[in-house]
């Protein structure tokens, strides 16, 4: 997709970047900071105070691009768009896209221009070099902070979604048995049972889903309910449809049968006192295994702090379990002037001790930038 310099939806995109990300792209002069011409501001009603006419869109749309999500190109005519071929994108001032491009055809875009894509930054080190000596500002959505306002750009939360999603979509393909309760002139078929670990967004999508194709869900979490990662709503929501939680309860072995999965081993928890981050670990209990029976069972842990964070930051302490250790009043790391929180920190929590670890190392940054 490709939007022109003097349509209000670049604008609009770039100031939704700008405030996700803490930065002021453009000014009201004749040109901004990085040097890009402009001829127009921030928001409409500026125009409006200037007696200006407001600026028409100027949507651009590859041809196809949304062929495979089965949106034809008629529906981006009627939604206002004008179709062209891959070429446009070598004059466009701004070019989204979902994935990243290949390194040789950056060298054909208009030096100035801004990319949006998912870019995979720590792994792409070539690539983001290349956008940088081709003079070209690129952002990655997978970075932009999820705040209020980027909440549209938060694609790893919709990611995580259609992970859940799928996962069942693939279990229910795979398994030789039907998910829901089924009457039949020879009897009553049992629904099938689904174990699925892990409460995060991927996993409240695939409990949702093995739940509303009829399967009995079973969910573990080795932590309290009071410390689930999900929103309480979400949570109320599924025991509301029969979903059962079973909390400080950990799965150690999948016992299975000729490759199919038979019921699962697990142990309950117990949560240890604060460790250095301020929050309990969960301690297996001894001699407290019990099996639960499971048809099937979906894996939704994937929120360990990237281990690159670790491998590409040079004197940056982590704990055992690959958290950034910090100075829990300031959120200092062991590396000078670089602070951290959230879950990178903590491991898996909230929305709201993410906040507030934000919020801590905001005030500290300041103090630290002010005091040089």
């Amino acid at each position: 997709m490709f939007v022109s310099k003097d349509s209000y939806m670049f604008e609009m995109i770039r100031t939704e970047l700008a405030d996700a990300v803490g930065a002021d792209f453009v000014s009201t002069g004749d040109s901004d900071k990085f040097g890009h011409s402009i001829d127009y501001y921030w928001i409409p009603e500026m125009w409006h105070d200037r007696g200006l006419p407001t600026p028409k869109p100027d949507f651009v749309v590859e041809s196809g691009a949304g062929a495979k999500a089965g949106f034809p190109d008629e529906e981006y005519k009627a939604a206002g768009a004008n179709i062209v071929d891959a070429d446009f994108a070598k004059n466009a001032d701004f070019i989204a896209a979902v994935r990243k491009p290949e390194k040789e055809r950056i060298a054909d875009f208009k030096r100035g221009a801004f990319y949006l894509s998912l870019l995979d930054p720590f792994n792409e080190k070539e690539l983001i070099k290349t956008f940088a000596d081709a003079g070209i500002t690129a952002a990655s959505f997978e970075m932009i902070p999820r705040s209020t306002i980027a909440q549209k750009m938060d694609v790893l939360s919709s990611q995580s979604n259609l992970a859940g999603y799928v996962s069942v979509i693939k279990a229910a393909n795979a398994l030789k048995k039907i998910l829901p309760m089924m009457m039949t002139p020879a009897g009553t078929i049992s629904p099938l049972k689904f174990f699925i670990v892990g409460v995060g967004v991927a996993g409240l999508q695939a409990i949702a889903t093995a739940k509303r194709l009829g399967a009995d869900v079973t969910v573990v979490y080795r932590r309290t309910e009071k410390e689930l990662p999900a929103r309480r709503e979400e949570v109320e929501h599924a025991m509301e449809e029969g979903i059962e939680f079973k909390f400080l309860t950990n799965p150690v072995k999948i016992e299975g049968e000729e490759g199919w999965v038979k019921s699962i081993l697990c142990q309950q928890m117990e949560l240890s006192e604060p460790d250095e981050s301020g929050r309990a670990r969960p301690v297996p209990i001894e001699g407290s295994e019990y099996e639960i029976d499971a048809d099937c069972v979906i894996m939704s842990i994937g929120t360990s702090p990237n281990p690159l964070i670790k491998s590409t930051t040079k004197g940056l302490e982590v704990n055992k379990r690959g958290g950034i250790i910090v100075n829990e009043e300031t959120g200092a790391t062991s590396k000078e002037g670089v602070y951290a929180g959230g879950d990178a920190v903590t491991g898996a929590a909230t929305v709201i001790l993410a906040m507030g670890a934000g919020k801590t190392a905001a005030k500290a940054i300041d103090e630290y930038i002010s005091s040089k």
